[in-house]
């Protein structure tokens, strides 16, 4: 491939980066909102019909369970059935496995962590890590 193509292939890939970044955050920042008013029609309107939420708490059984959940409403009402157990939480919007994530604080800890997959607009995937144990370097001083 000749130097220019290859120059404008990586100029057109990072900019489909660069968008991808910006819905990923946008579709964030409205998860959060929707969270936060504790909406789950809210929360749903923003996912994907074949949404999922996998909830990895590892060995606390006192969490939500990890049973893929169909459709947009049913992930939005685990989603904030999940929030609840967390009291005095508040949603952050950070950086987490490279793109736009959210990180739950309570009591001046992170108790959990939150992926977000889009396609197109929509959300199509959340990943919530609860488990203390992965948790440890988010609580690192």
């Amino acid at each position: 491939m000749t130097s220019w193509r290859l120059a404008l292939r990586r100029r057109r890939d990072a900019r489909r980066r660069t968008a991808h970044a910006r819905r990923t955050g946008k579709a964030v920042r409205a998860l959060i909102d929707a969270a936060d008013s504790a909406n789950a029609a809210r929360i749903a309107a923003l996912l994907s019909d074949r949404s999922t939420l996998t909830i990895d708490a590892g060995a606390h059984p006192a969490e939500p369970s990890t049973a893929p959940l169909p459709g947009p409403m049913a992930t939005a009402v685990e989603l904030l059935k999940l929030l609840d157990t967390f009291p005095d939480r508040t949603l952050i919007e950070r950086e987490v496995n490279g793109t736009a994530g959210i990180v739950v604080r309570s009591r001046d800890r992170v108790v959990g962590v939150i992926s977000v997959a889009l396609r197109g607009s929509a959300i199509t995937q959340l990943w919530a890590v609860t488990n203390p144990d992965k948790l440890a370097h988010w609580n690192r001083s």
